[in-house]
């Protein structure tokens, strides 16, 4: 029992309050896929507008149903309010979502502009559109659907992933006397390693993880800067355009792709997700002291 406890308190430990709401909301996941399974056989681009539409209902369902089951988790565990998982919407939290939606949309423009640039990436605007055989009443509810679960993957991953690994890591590193920057700094790394990992369970490719390490540094980045969810929920919502840009099949509605990546090797591939994440970071990094006039780590993120 001591294991699951801290050393001079009966509180939990800091790693386990940060892991397990993860942990039980993966698991939910997987049982949720087999019941999806069952009731949409086959793969989402195999399927009529109207199975779609029921197949994303059912997505965005087993999102919420995630959320719900590690902020039930991380409440029984850490007892804060409903608000203290940064999901307190207001006026100025859509504003600061707003900005980080702007912020991500600029750093993949940049991104591919470079890569066009540097003969890696190629865009051909003209090719925009979607095609489909469904009434265009259809086409219009399954982008809705689309856009409304990737909206809830990203709030299930910031307040899992953002919130409670970060939150956790950090005040468990700091009372074991790590100064305010380096229990920060570690609790970030550990929540991109775990954010990393899991991806694995999502998709089975170890590349996958890594390079979802890698982006999730935009999304950390921003949660630092403001200890809120707003701007790193608008960062990850803004990389939406992504799947006009590479193609997206959804049933038998087709997102048209924008843009093709001519050199498709490691190397090319991260130099143009490092231009996206500096530039993004710099953006981000540059709206807080423009809104707050200072950028620092707030203290509720480690105390």
């Amino acid at each position: 029992m001591n294991v699951l406890r801290e050393a001079d308190s009966d509180r939990i430990r800091a790693s386990v309050r940060g892991l397990l709401p993860a942990i039980l909301s993966v698991v939910v996941y997987l049982g949720a896929l087999q019941v999806v399974g069952q009731v949409i056989p086959g793969t989402s681009g195999d399927l009529s507008g109207f199975q779609f539409l029921v197949y994303g209902c059912l997505i965005g369902g087993v999102y919420v149903g995630m959320i719900l089951v590690g902020v039930y988790a991380a409440r029984t565990l850490e007892r804060p309010s409903l608000r203290d998982f940064g999901l307190g919407i207001d006026s100025q939290w859509l504003g600061t979502f707003a900005a980080g939606v702007g912020i991500s949309l600029l750093g993949i423009l940049v991104s591919w502009w470079w890569g066009e640039l540097r003969g890696i990436r190629a865009l051909d605007l003209a090719a925009a559109g979607v095609r489909s055989p469904a009434e265009p009443l259809v086409v219009a509810a399954v982008l809705a659907v689309f856009t409304g679960y990737f909206l809830l993957g990203n709030v299930y991953e910031e307040v899992i992933y953002r919130r409670i690994l970060i939150d956790n890591f950090a005040a468990g590193l700091a009372a074991r006397g790590l100064s305010t920057r380096a229990a920060v700094g570690g609790a970030t790394i550990g929540s991109l390693v775990v954010f990393g990992l899991l991806h694995v369970v999502y998709r089975g490719s170890v590349l996958v993880a890594v390079d979802a390490a890698l982006t999730g540094t935009m999304f950390a980045f921003a949660y630092l800067l403001t200890g809120d969810l707003a701007l790193p929920i608008g960062i990850h919502f803004g990389r939406f355009p992504t799947s006009v840009l590479t193609g997206e099949s959804l049933g038998t509605v087709e997102i048209l792709a924008i843009g093709d990546v001519t050199r498709n090797t490691l190397a090319a591939n991260l130099e143009v997700r490092i231009v996206q994440i500096g530039i993004v970071c710099l953006l981000a990094a540059a709206w807080v002291y423009r809104e707050r006039g200072s950028i620092r780590i707030p203290e509720a993120i480690y105390s």
